[in-house]
């Protein structure tokens, strides 16, 4: 199961405190538990109809079985049998995780979890059925042959009850136990050494992922940032939905970063890159996973600074170029035609420059450049524009280059 939320030191759920209605159904009266506390009401008969029953009697060897049924497959023996008289025994977590999904609720069972997982679980607001002792008393296990080769571990007093609360301060669980109907705080050190001497079995209960939210929208008024919104889809109490996840695009579709994992509405994504068009998408997350997400707008950060004023250089002056091989660049006039700018984050500049050029014979190119000097470093021909004159000797207005510089 996937519980994104940080496990908080203590969790409880309601659930309604039942008794077993027959002498062995306590894997059925488990389960009639942990539906109920997510709003399933079937009755404890209708859940072993469901499990289906070996009724063949075991093969006993120095009074213990040594062959009988699969508990993996169904429940082994009649359930108003007796364990010490090898009538009846019980069932494991497949035959209830199926029960429990022909009810209608999303359940997810398995052998090896780790106590933590559980606990995670019920912070999340689910019920798990679990196998161990009733008061967690000594039970070792034993095994015996099921009739299709599978060797099973057994205890005499195999025993199914609903973990709904753990304090990790107080180092407590809290079980809902069937046996008696009444809700025990009991050791977490000890439940959990009879929970892996019992094979770590479990089987979780709840309602599925939920629904997507609604009204997804991203809006950005802030240099690198979107602010994402969204209202909470309607099954958000009921699903117990405990985030969400934002996941940021740019606008080929590719995603950018890690998603975020947010408690609510709204969330500030920051490092996006002025200009750059961006979209989002929003899941809701509960105990069982994520809903399919829900997409926003396309929105584009751009700058919040003032753009500084235009810096200028000009000239009125005639100049004159003499013995110009035509390849040469030259520097006119430093004095009038230069300036010094000075940024301080990287940003874009857009340099242009113009001239009235003439020449005293026809037949020569007139041309123009802009040269950057960065800091300290060797000078560089930024753009240049070729501007005619090559059919007359006066060109008026003509020379013009723009471009735009990194800085």
């Amino acid at each position: 199961m996937n519980v994104r939320a940080a496990l908080p030191t203590s969790a409880s759920i309601w659930a309604p405190n039942l008794k077993m209605q027959h002498p062995l159904d306590c894997e059925a009266a488990a389960l009639q538990i942990a539906l109920e506390a997510t709003g399933i009401d079937v009755s404890q008969d209708w859940i072993l109809g469901k499990i289906g029953a070996d009724l063949r009697p075991p093969v006993l060897s120095g009074g213990v079985p040594v062959e009988w049924g699969d508990p993996y497959e169904t429940f082994v023996g009649n359930v108003d049998g007796s364990m010490p008289k090898w009538t009846g025994y019980g069932v494991y977590y497949p035959p209830v995780m199926a029960a429990a999904q022909a009810a209608g609720a999303v359940a997810y069972g398995a052998e090896g979890w780790d106590p933590q997982q559980l606990y995670a679980q019920v912070a999340a607001g689910y019920p798990v059925v679990v196998w161990v002792p009733h008061l967690l008393q000594d039970d070792p296990t034993s095994t015996w042959t099921a009739w299709d080769g599978r060797s099973i571990w057994y205890a005499l007093g195999e025993h199914a009850q609903v973990l709904v609360g753990y304090d990790m301060n107080a180092g407590t669980v809290t079980l809902d136990d069937d046996l008696d109907g009444q809700d025990h705080t009991l050791s977490m050190s000890l439940f959990q050494t009879r929970f892996a001497q019992w094979h770590s079995m479990a089987v979780v209960v709840g309602t599925g992922p939920p629904d997507p939210p609604v009204s997804v929208a991203a809006t950005s008024s802030d240099s690198g940032q979107a602010v994402v919104s969204w209202t909470p889809p309607a099954d958000a109490a009921a699903y117990r939905v405990s985030g969400y996840l934002v996941t940021t695009y740019n606008d080929r579709g590719q995603q950018v970063g890690s998603p975020d994992t947010v408690m609510s509405s709204p969330v500030t994504i920051t490092g996006l890159t002025d200009g750059s068009p961006y979209y989002f998408s929003v899941a809701s997350v509960n105990g069982f996973g994520d809903s399919t997400a829900a997409q926003s707008n396309s929105v584009t950060p751009v700058s919040g600074a003032v753009p500084a004023a235009a810096a200028t250089a000009v000239s009125t002056d005639q100049y004159f170029l003499p013995n110009s091989d035509g390849s040469t660049w030259q520097v006119m006039d430093e004095s009038q035609l230069a300036f010094t700018v000075t940024s301080t984050a990287a940003e874009n500049v857009m340099l242009s420059a113009n001239a009235d050029l003439w020449t005293f014979d026809a037949g020569y190119d007139q041309d123009i450049g802009i040269q950057v000097t960065p800091g300290s470093g060797t000078p560089v021909l930024a753009a240049w524009k070729e501007s005619g004159g090559f059919a007359g000797t006066f060109s008026p207005n003509a020379a013009f280059v723009e471009t735009v510089y990194p800085m």
